[in-house]
């Protein structure tokens, strides 16, 4: 599968044990896979803001990389079994997170690639919440 496609993002956040509301995105976007590393690319509009976040996620291995631009500026790596510093850069500051990544997978089936990441986001040097976020393509259009 290559080129257009319909991505979806659907992410799953839990505060204090408590699970807060998902997040779910369906855009249009781009996939392709190069040196055995895949790619999926595709714009969010974020709440509150004027513009569109690209986003740029690259899957290879035990690693998912994770880059946006535009009205927020973020580059996060989640590492398998490590945990992965980075700035989130937003047009009210910039927050230091930390992302420790407890499992990393794909599935290639049929016409659809999945990847799936849970995780746990760190702030100040404590655990701020557990996630998974999962994100999809299928061609597109779907007939």
């Amino acid at each position: 599968m290559t080129k257009d496609v319909l991505i979806t993002v659907h992410g799953v956040h839990v505060v204090d044990g408590v699970a807060q509301e998902p997040v779910d995105l369906t855009v249009r976007g781009r996939y392709y896979k190069q040196n055995g590393h895949h790619y999926f690319l595709y714009d969010e509009q974020l709440e509150g803001m004027d513009s569109p976040a690209h986003n740029r996620v690259k899957y290879t291995g035990d690693t998912l990389d994770v880059k946006k631009s535009g009205s927020v500026n973020s580059h996060m790596i989640f590492e398998r079994g490590k945990m992965n510093v980075s700035d989130y850069n937003t047009a009210v500051g910039t927050l230091e997170l930390g992302v420790w990544a407890r499992t990393l997978t794909i599935e290639e089936k049929d016409a659809k690639i999945t990847v799936h990441v849970e995780y746990s986001l760190h702030a100040g040097g404590s655990k701020v919440q557990d996630s998974s976020l999962t994100i999809s393509a299928v061609p597109y259009p779907i007939f």
